[in-house]
């Protein structure tokens, strides 16, 4: 049996919502009317069950992309249940070997130029940083004393970058913003998760109920962690949610992927971040067109953003677009999306991890006649 929450300003709207979103095979457990003079409705629908689609026949990639979900769900929930009863290990971090460099190499790097100068603007050039990102990199990597790349690189990033990772029980509600795709939702269970093995109370708002397949996502996510999730398709059901007694402890808000160029859709979000009082935090995956990437940053930058979780690294090399738009807008790094399973979580973002990711014996190097002035 699954149990949903709905709230909404009145009892025809809320139980529109119910058979919408789950079905008509959906049963109304109870009704109360919520402080803020809204209604909300619990109900629930046979798990064995599917509920009818919201608006229309999902599409094939849709489809595929719950089924995927479904797929490994027991694994992943499995392994989840017993992170959050007997502890887990450390994921994966992004460290790797540095590139094998001669002694004298090393030393003409540190030493303000040469090999290693050139290297690495062709090297962050390659994988996809601005011409004023590299810029900055490089020149901060000199400033280093360090014999070691990787170490040059990281006191470059720590030089250059801002970061400012999450707690793991944020005080103030979070709400994950950024274009459809970016990897909110499974990144909103991902702080859940982490927030629940600390033992925080936790409560999900999931805003994104137009999106195919994205609540069912997410519920399944917050079935395993034994949290509760609010459906708010408005900022008026997430201020009923909020009167009811979901704002305590952890808020975890997925948003809808907006067009950052609709002022509307613009508008929207800043109406959940004014009911919630949530912190924004930009979700962009870490590869993309950079010139794209500017633009976005700097309109969610508007809206008060000040971090940025960088996801799908597992699954990319050129990485440079979304570490220049933090760069370019100041913002603070805070995650890394390292695995697409919510078991494995976030990887904290830090300059060393970087730093070996870029300068891994795959990166591209050019010849050393490339490399020299």
């Amino acid at each position: 049996m699954r149990v949903r929450t709905f709230i909404a300003p009145s009892f025809a709207e809320a139980k529109d919502r119910v058979f919408r979103e789950l079905g008509e095979d959906a049963v109304i457990i109870s009704t109360n009317e919520t402080p803020g003079g809204g209604v909300e409705i619990r109900a629930a629908v046979d798990r064995g069950r599917r509920p009818h689609p919201a608006a229309g026949p999902e599409t094939d990639k849709n489809r595929l992309d719950v089924e995927k979900e479904k797929r490994v769900a027991s694994e992943v929930l499995t392994s989840l249940r017993a992170d959050l009863t007997t502890g887990k290990t450390a994921p994966p971090t992004l460290s790797a070997a540095p590139i094998s460099r001669t002694a004298a190499q090393s030393r003409a790097g540190a030493e303000g130029g040469g090999f290693f100068a050139n290297n690495l603007q062709y090297v962050l050039a390659k994988c996809g940083f601005t011409d004023k990102t590299t810029a900055a990199l490089s020149s901060a990597a000199l400033r280093v004393e360090s014999g070691d790349e990787v170490e040059a690189l990281s006191g470059a990033f720590e030089i250059a970058f801002q970061f400012a990772p999450l707690p793991a029980a944020p005080r103030q509600p979070v709400m994950l913003v950024g274009p459809t795709g970016a990897g909110k939702t499974s990144t909103a269970a991902k702080l859940a998760a982490r927030a629940a093995m600390e033992g925080a109370p936790v409560s999900i708002f999931a805003a994104d109920t137009a999106r195919a397949g994205a609540v069912e996502q997410i519920q399944t996510y917050a079935d395993a962690l034994q949290i509760p999730l609010w459906t708010t398709e408005t900022p008026d059901d997430a201020a009923g949610a909020i009167a009811s007694g979901a704002g305590k402890g952890v808020v975890i808000i997925d948003t809808p992927g907006i067009n950052p160029y609709d002022p509307d859709e613009v508008a929207l979000l800043r109406g959940f971040q004014d009911i919630t009082g949530a912190e924004p935090i930009l979700v962009l995956p870490a590869s993309g067109d950079a010139g794209e990437y500017a633009d976005i940053a700097e309109v969610f930058a508007g809206l008060g953003v000040e971090r940025l979780v960088l996801t799908k690294l597992d699954s990319a090399r050129r990485i440079g677009a979304g570490l220049s738009a933090a760069f370019g807008m100041k913002l603070a790094l805070c995650q890394f999306g390292i695995s697409p399973y919510i078991a494995d979580g976030l990887e904290t973002a830090a300059p060393y991890a970087i730093a070996a990711r870029l300068l891994r014996g795959e990166a591209p190097i050019p010849p050393q006649n490339e490399a020299t002035p």
